[in-house]
């Protein structure tokens, strides 16, 4: 293990420390093409990745040796172990032998140095500290790798997990979308569109989309941009990219920068993607708001690490910036270009890997090493070659007496050298000084870039100074800068300076940025200037800080919200009130209440859903009452909020809006928050709306009475076994399984013969539930069935075993909350 501790280890550490001169110098030209394309910056990234992986490879493959690097001490290295003592009888012969083969005057030791020269009768040292530190280090590398390669081979495993339960994406004008944007962004053949009730964002992998199940109920326009940035994932093989990028972390797992190149290749990926969306004329607001939503939706959900997720919360922040910003440079980089940055990389990692230190050459021909055994770290072999020879003589034994010399000074104090230690964090350190001492430079430019890359490595020990830029920089620009690298270092010492900057800076852009950080913080200390600034002149500023005030959810924000609702600005309105919505506090509910009634639709639907996030009872008379709204929308989200609540008093409003509502979309809501509410009153409005004309609302119908478990089973219930969807016919059966009703057990026979699969199980598993001994019969007559899953369902049904059956219920989707008005900034 010490051999190939020494090889790999030092193979390993020699590419990272070559590869943080790539890294660097790839943060460097990235910085300088600030307002370039993320396209190109994606680019950059990625080549910079691919120069690390590749490091390693070069170097042993390549003949080509530089010695143009200045002497350095290696930081790992194996001390040579003398060679083994011969056997006690032939000691004396062999120093005759030894007497015999060394010329007359050489000498065994040397003036000033007294070094002396080894024998071969020496004995064999103990194993060193430092060799049993590279034992453990090398155990520790290979286990962190091994499982971050793992994690990304369960990646493949889980997106083929999820590919063989999705359903492909034909009907309601997708595949005609999938066809006419395919070759909008250049692909030349359809890729394969899914969807999935097991998933929450819209993720791609290979040449593979897959969807939510709530992407069914999508606008036409919302899935018009989606595919589209997936689909620029696709034709621009992000995906591929990506793989290589979680190789680098899993080779270099011990190296930040590693680490951070792959963030932001992945980062500038997704903002790549949503440049293509926006150059096919989507506007910018609009796609905004559809990515705002999506991320609401998603939740802390972690994807598998082979898929591209287009909504992520790490990322959001950056990429909704950029989407506003109207002046950025959103092209791809030309071919030419690629070709040439592809060139520049090659010529720039052949030489690199082939630097040599001068000082190794030297030694090396002094002491008579071959230089591949120093490259592969063989010396030990070298060493055992050269046992048995004449000590050296003359040149050759002063030069090899120092190079000892050396040696042993280097591996004082246990074995390790005083440049043992971990280079990586000195560069880190010297990094971000470096970018502080710039921020007193006398070009703008200089301090506002050096804020940027600050700001980008969210470091917190810049928050000082950042602060100071903050609060003394003459220049606006470099002022609003500062304000936004403390938003996205996120560390609560810089609300002082932010809170100064929101009271007293003249500059509305600074107070904008500094209101938004403060609610990137969300620390409670900044809630009484962040309630100051809701009357501040500038209507932006206003509407973000109550947006801050909802991102930091402190409940002594409540009065200066529900204040604001009276505001007579219907995005402070609007904002105030998700505001108040995310507190969750009831003491809110009178001042939502009275937002009900405003003209606006928007805010009186933004009420509603605070209203059902809070879940108080005290609501439900007023929400009942917006059940005959005239805005569809608003008597969807009354219908999502009673639902919420769950309070028996709301059945009746609900009963109406199931049977009575002329939207679909309304009918479906109340019927889930019918079935949330689990009330034994709402049967037979449920039962009504079983033989309601959208099969949608059927199914959820069927999901409700499920839900409720009331016996007997509703007539309707069974009569659904019958309906022309197979899908209603698959959650009628469920149902009857979850009421367990000894009555229904006739009729679910009867369904065993049903054409569709998918059915046929759920009425396995129902009669499984129910413990229907008159079935053995059939359910030995479907041990035949054509379909395996069938088949393997009845042989558990027989048994009395449910466990075996995958249940076929769809996940109900509760209506999703609205989305925050205000964007942070602008």
């Amino acid at each position: 293990m010490a051999p190939f501790a020494g090889t790999g280890l030092t193979l390993l550490i020699d590419a990272a420390l070559r590869g943080t001169l790539v890294l660097l110098a790839a943060s460097l030209l990235v910085i300088s093409m600030r307002r370039g394309s993320a396209a190109s910056r994606h680019l950059i990234w990625q080549l910079a990745l691919l120069a690390v992986l590749a490091l390693p490879v070069v170097k042993l493959v390549s003949p080509l040796r530089l010695a143009v690097l200045p002497a350095f001490r290696s930081p790992i290295a194996l001390p040579m172990a003398a060679p083994a003592p011969a056997p006690a009888a032939a000691q004396p012969q062999q120093q005759t032998q030894l007497a015999a083969e060394e010329p007359v005057g050489s000498p065994s030791t040397f003036s000033g140095s007294t070094v002396t020269a080894p024998t071969t009768t020496t004995a064999a040292p103990p194993p060193s500290v430092l060799v049993r530190m590279l034992f453990w280090f090398a155990l520790a590398w290979l286990a962190v790798a091994a499982v971050l390669v793992l994690r990304l081979a369960f990646g493949f495993v889980l997106v083929r997990w999820f590919a063989l339960r999705a359903y492909p994406l034909y009907e309601d004008g997708w595949h005609e979308l999938n066809g006419e944007l395919a070759h909008l962004v250049g692909l030349k053949a359809q890729v394969r569109l899914l969807g999935s009730p097991h998933i929450a964002t819209p993720m791609t992998w290979g040449d593979t989309v897959m969807l939510p199940s709530a992407a069914e109920d999508w606008t036409e326009e919302r899935r018009r941009v989606v595919l589209l940035h997936e689909l620029a994932h696709i034709r621009r093989k992000d995906a591929l990219t990506h793989m290589f990028a979680q190789l680098a972390c899993a080779v270099y797992w011990f190296h930040p920068l590693v680490w951070k190149a792959a963030a932001r290749m992945r980062a500038e990926a997704e903002r790549a993607c949503d440049d293509l969306v926006l150059r096919t004329g989507t506007r910018a607001s609009v796609y905004a708001d559809h990515l705002l939503e999506l991320i609401r939706t998603i939740g802390g959900m972690r994807t598998p690490a082979v898929a591209l997720p287009m909504a992520q919360r790490s990322t959001f922040e950056g990429r909704l910036l950029a989407i506003l910003e109207p002046h950025l440079d959103r092209s791809a980089p030309r071919p030419l270009a690629v070709a040439g940055m592809i060139l520049v990389v090659g010529l720039t990692v052949l030489p690199l890997a082939g630097l040599t230190s001068q000082q190794l050459s030297a030694n090396v021909m002094s002491s008579g090493l071959i230089e591949d055994d120093v490259e592969s770290g063989d010396i030990a072999g070298t060493v055992e070659r050269r046992a048995g020879k004449a000590a050296p003589s003359g040149a050759n034994a002063s030069a090899d007496a120092k190079a000892d010399a050396r040696t042993d000074a280097r591996f004082d104090k246990g074995g390790m050298s005083y440049t043992d230690a971990p280079a990586q964090q000195q560069v880190s350190n010297a990094a971000v000084q470096s970018l502080i001492t710039a921020l007193r430079d006398a070009d703008f430019e200089v301090r506002r870039s050096a804020i940027e890359s600050l700001g980008q490595l969210q470091d917190e020990r810049a928050v000082a100074a950042l602060s100071r830029a903050l609060r003394e920089d003459s220049d606006a620009r470099v002022r609003k800068m500062a304000a936004w690298a403390l938003g996205n270092i996120e560390d609560a010492r810089a609300n002082p300076a932010l809170t100064h900057a929101l009271k007293n800076d003249r500059d509305v852009e600074v107070r904008r940025m500094s209101v938004w950080a403060l609610g990137q913080i969300e620390d409670a200390s900044a809630v009484p200037a962040l309630t100051e600034a809701i009357r501040d002149a500038d209507g932006e500023v206003r509407k973000t800080a109550v947006w801050a005030l909802g991102q930091i959810e402190d409940r002594s924000a409540v009065p200066a919200l529900t204040q604001a609702l009276r505001n007579g600005d219907v995005e402070v309105k609007r904002q105030a009130v998700w505001a108040l919505g995310q507190i969750e506090d009831a003491s809110a509910v009178p001042g939502i209440i009275a937002a009900l009634r405003d003209s606006d639709a928007e805010v009186r639907s933004t009420a509603v859903w605070a209203l059902g996030q809070i879940e108080s009872e005290s609501a439900v008379e007023p929400l009942s009452g917006l059940t005959s709204d005239g805005n569809a929308e608003v008597r969807k989200q009354a219908a999502w909020a009673l639902g919420q609540i769950e309070a028996a008093s709301a059945v009746p409003a609900l009963a109406r809006l199931a049977g009575e509502d002329r939207d679909v979309e309304v009918r479906a809501t109340a019927v889930w928050a019918l079935g949330q509410i689990e009330s034994t009153n709402a049967v037979p409005a449920l039962s009504a709306a079983l033989k309601d004309a959208n099969a949608g609302v059927r199914k959820q119908s069927a999901w409700a009475l499920g839900q409720i478990e009331a016996r007997p089973a509703p007539a309707a219930l069974l009569e659904a076994l019958k309906d022309s969807d197979a899908e209603v016919r698959a959650m009628a059966a469920w149902a009857l399984g979850q009421i367990e009703d000894p009555g229904s057990a006739a009729a679910l026979r009867g369904a065993m013969r049903d054409a569709n699969p998918a059915v046929r199980r759920a009425v396995l598993r129902a009669l499984t539930q129910i413990g229907d001994e008159a079935g053995y019969e059939a359910l030995a007559e479907m041990l035949k069935d054509p379909d395996p899953e069938v088949r393997r369902a009845a042989a558990a049904a027989m048994g009395g075993r449910g466990g075996v059956y995958v249940d076929p219920r769809p996940q109900p989707r509760p209506q999703p909350r609205p989305r925050p008005q205000p964007r942070p900034f602008n």
